[in-house]
């Protein structure tokens, strides 16, 4: 019978690509009532939506594909553009795609904060509070409870069929330091800037526009700056170290992608697959200090994050990413693999495996960090404390990588 099937499809197929719309209906429904299996009934399901002209009718097949298979790619982009969420000229071909040179950018929204009382910078301190740095007059901000709304999550399909996962679509306003190779966004407010990681510093007339996908969430500080400073006096007199600071104690935010994969897991000893959603997976999307924060990237509470607001980056510089969402998407995939093996492999179940993945969804977010440089007898090294946690990581010799 599938063969049979098979025929009526490539029969189909070629009407509907030949502009035989009848002709291309008659043999896809006829292969449908011949029984056919799982995948020839989504091909024939998405063909029909193709040469339907009744936007109801090609809702309909569109929604039994989805319904079947929810990650099936030509179905959500399809529907999304039925529904005006996508522009077919938007879509590109990602393997011949080429970012071209972008015309005149629209200037970022500068959004200012300014104290009431003196006009005074304000700026954002982890209390949850917007302070003045002349008269100390604070202002009530958002909290990590109440946040300023939903996190919209970006679906991954249909990003990676236009530029946007490919490219950077927002204009911000960006300082690229020439003594290390970071970049960072910064307040609109701000008028110099000095490098955490180098210490070069740089004027108004020295920064720049960028297109850059804008951040959907933020994980706000928790920790402060005399809070961190004690973390890593603690820790210099516990390893007995007399060390020399290089660079101050600076606060920043680090880049972060967000993953929502499914997994479809099979096994020769399972009766049934099982289908598994691992939610935000954490992939760095910067590449400073990434041999520290690969593993630290996963103890971030991402349960705290909350939609971003401009007010938590008043004073605050932060890392502008490196990655693309469709690279970080590999890793993410791998990650996810790992995992399941390690799970499966502590239960005595991992041979035979099979994983199927599917990238549902990601985002932008960005995590608190702070950074100083240090030297003694044994170099130069990093220490980085988590804004959130507290824990400290350096990657001085001798010294355990992780402490707290």
């Amino acid at each position: 019978m599938s063969e049979s099937v098979r025929d009526l499809l490539v029969r189909g197929i070629a009407a509907a690509k030949g502009g035989e719309k009848a002709e291309a209906r008659y043999y896809l429904a006829w292969a449908l009532r011949l029984d056919p299996s799982a995948e020839q009934r989504l091909t024939a399901w998405l063909w029909l939506s193709r040469v339907s002209d009744d936007p109801v009718e090609k809702r309909r097949y569109l929604e039994d594909i989805l319904n079947a298979d929810p990650t099936h790619p030509e179905a959500r982009r399809a529907l999304a553009i039925l529904e005006g969420r996508l522009r077919p000229d938007e879509i590109i071909d990602p393997n011949r795609y080429t970012a071209a040179a972008p015309e005149t950018p629209q200037p970022a929204q500068a959004q200012q904060f300014f104290c009431p009382r003196c006009g005074g910078r304000m700026v954002y301190n982890p209390q949850g509070q917007l302070i003045c740095e002349y008269c100390e007059q604070r202002q009530a901000t958002l909290t990590p409870t109440s946040g300023s709304g939903a996190i919209v999550e970006h679906d991954f399909i249909l990003a990676l069929a236009t530029a946007r996962g490919h490219t950077s679509p927002v204009a911000t306003r960006c300082v690229h330091c020439r003594g290390c190779g970071a970049s960072f966004t910064l307040p609109p407010e701000q008028i110099s800037f000095t490098c955490p990681y180098c210490t070069a510093a740089y004027s108004v007339e020295q920064m720049e526009e960028k297109e850059l996908i804008p951040p959907t969430a933020i994980v706000p500080f928790a920790i402060d700056w005399a809070e961190a400073e004690r973390i890593i006096s603690h820790w210099l007199t516990r390893e007995r170290l007399s060390a020399t600071l290089v660079t101050p104690l600076t606060g920043m935010y680090f880049p972060a992608w967000t993953f929502d994969v499914q997994c479809t897991i099979e096994g020769s000893y399972m009766e049934h697959e099982e289908t598994w959603l691992a939610d935000d997976v954490p992939v760095l999307a910067g590449r400073k200090l990434s041999a520290l924060l690969e593993e630290e990237i996963g103890r971030f509470n991402l349960s705290m994050q909350v939609a971003y607001d401009p007010r938590y980056l008043a004073g605050w510089p932060a890392e502008t990413y490196q990655i693309s969402p469709a690279d970080a998407s590999l890793i993410a995939r791998q990650k996810v693999v790992a995992y399941v093996r390690r799970q499966r492999a502590r239960d005595g179940e991992a041979a035979g495996l099979s994983l199927s993945l599917s990238v549902l969804s990601f985002k932008l977010i960005l995590l608190p960090l702070w950074v100083a440089y240090y030297r003694d007898r044994k170099g130069e090294y990093t220490v980085i404390v988590n804004g959130q946690t507290g824990a400290l990581r350096t990657d001085r010799p001798g010294s355990k990588t992780r402490v707290g």
